[in-house]
C-alpha cells in the first residue's frame, strides 16, 4: 500500500514575538493562536500523527490500559506502516519469523497481549534463546541472539515511535549481550579436501561448489552466478560477478587444482554450477538448492570415522574463511589476499584470516604459483 508521506510546515507571521501559523499538505494556512514555539511543535507532532494514522485506516491510537491488543493487530498495524520503511524483502522475513517465534512463546506462557510485554520476559526469552542448541548441536551466539532479540521488537518500535501504541516499548529498556570474540570459522585443510573427494560421488554440480569455494573463496551467489564463458582459458582467469557491497566485476587467476577440476567438467557455455530457479523480485539471485545435497556429502564422509573424529559440516562462507587463513599461513600480505578475494574490506580481510587454535600451520599449505 503506497502512503503519502503527510506534509505540515509551522511558522511565525508578525515577527518574532508573532502568532504561529500552519500549512497543511500545501492548503491555506491557518493560525494556531499561539505565540509559544514549543507548543505550536507539540501540535504539529500531533497534527503528523493524526494525519498518519488516518492515512493508514487507523481511526484512535491503542492506549496502554484501555484496548486489549493482541499480537496479531499489532503486527498488522506495523505491517500498514512498514510499507513507508525500504527494507529488503530477506530483512521483512526475518522480523517476521523471530517476532512469530517470540510471540508464539509468549502465548506458550500465558501472555497473549501486545502491552503485557515486559522487559523482565524479554530477558526470559533472551535466556531461552541462549539454551536453545541448533541443529548442528552449538549453541547460537551472542551476536545472534541480539539480532532475534532485535527483531522481534521492531513491532514495540516503531508502534510507539509513530504514536500508534501509548505504552512504553519494552525492548529498549533490554541492553545488549556483550559479544565475545568469535573462533575462526577457518577449517582444517585435509578434512576439507576429504569432502571435496567424496563431493566428486555425488555429481557435477554439488562438487564444483565446494572446489570454487575451497580454491577461489567466492561466495555462494558468485558461485551461482559463474557461467562458462567467464573463464578465460589461455589466461587462466575467471571473472567473477560480485554484488557486495556494489555490483562489480573481478578477475581472480586459475591454479592448478581448481584449473584442473574446472577442465574434467568443461562445457562451452552456461552455468558452471546450475542456479536453480530466479526469484521473482531479485535481479540475478537465485534460490540455493544444495544444502540437502552438502549435507548428504557430511553424513557420507563421516560414515566409517570414530564420534570424535567426525567432521562437521561447514558452509561455503567458511570455505572462504578457510582460503584466506589458509594465504595468510603461507605468508601472503593482506592487501594481496583483499585483492584475491575481492574482499573491500582490509579490517574484514585480516578479521577472516585470523587463525584459531584448531588451525595447524602444517595444514595451511597450497600450491598458489601463478601458471606462466
Amino acid at each position: 500500500m503506497k502512503i503519502q508521506t503527510p506534509s505540515i510546515s509551522v511558522f511565525r507571521r508578525g515577527g518574532p514575538k508573532g502568532v504561529f501559523y500552519a500549512q497543511v499538505n500545501r492548503t491555506t494556512p491557518f493560525s494556531l493562536s499561539t505565540r509559544d514555539a514549543k507548543e505550536a511543535e507539540h501540535w504539529k507532532q500531533g497534527k503528523l500523527a493524526e494525519m498518519r494514522r488516518t492515512m493508514l485506516g487507523i481511526s484512535h491510537h491503542y492506549p496502554t490500559q484501555s484496548v486489549a491488543l493482541n499480537f496479531e493487530e499489532a503486527w498488522t498495524a506495523y505491517e500498514s506502516l512498514r510499507s513507508v520503511q525500504k527494507k529488503a524483502a530477506k530483512t521483512r522475513v526475518g522480523e517476521r519469523l523471530a517476532y512469530n517465534n517470540f510471540t508464539a512463546w509468549c502465548i506458550g506462557r500465558g501472555q497473549t497481549l501486545f502491552m503485557s510485554v515486559t522487559p523482565g520476559l524479554i530477558k526470559e526469552y533472551r535466556r531461552h534463546l541462549q539454551s536453545r542448541p541448533k541443529r548442528s548441536g552449538a549453541l547460537l551466539d551472542e551476536t545472534t541472539v541480539n539480532d532475534y532479540i532485535r527483531d522481534a521488537g521492531v513491532v514495540w518500535k516503531y508502534l510507539t515511535a509513530e504514536e500508534i501504541y501509548d505504552g512504553e516499548n519494552p525492548f529498549k529498556s533490554v541492553p545488549k549481550l556483550a559479544v565475545s570474540e568469535k573462533p575462526s570459522k577457518a577449517r582444517d585443510w585435509e578434512e576439507v579436501k576429504l569432502v571435496v573427494e567424496e563431493a566428486k560421488k555425488h555429481g557435477k554440480d554439488i562438487f564444483l561448489v565446494f572446489a570454487l569455494g575451497m580454491y577461489l573463496g567466492i561466495r555462494r551467489s558468485e558461485i551461482l552466478r559463474a557461467r562458462w564463458e567467464h573463464i578465460d582459458w589461455d589466461a587462466d582467469t575467471i571473472t567473477i560477478y560480485k554484488t557486495k557491497p556494489r555490483v562489480m566485476t573481478y578477475k581472480v587467476n586459475l591454479y592448478d587444482e581448481i584449473r584442473d577440476a574446472l577442465k574434467a567438467h568443461q562445457e562451452g557455455t552456461g552455468y558452471i554450477v546450475k542456479p536453480g530457479h530466479s526469484m521473482p523480485d531479485e535481479d540475478l539471485a537465485y534460490r540455493w538448492e544444495y544444502r540437502s545435497q552438502m549435507r548428504t556429502v557430511f553424513k557420507k564422509v563421516n560414515v566409517e570415522r570414530e564420534a570424535d573424529k567426525k567432521i562437521a559440516s561447514f558452509s561455503t562462507n567458511q570455505l572462504r574463511h578457510t582460503l584466506i587463513t589458509r594465504l595468510r599461513g603461507i605468508g601472503w600480505e593482506l592487501k594481496d589476499i583483499a585483492a584475491f578475494v575481492c574482499q573491500s574490506e582490509m579490517s574484514v580481510t585480516e578479521k577472516y584470516g585470523k587463525a584459531g587454535p584448531d588451525i595447524r600451520r602444517e595444514t595451511l599449505v597450497i600450491n598458489v604459483n601463478k601458471r606462466e
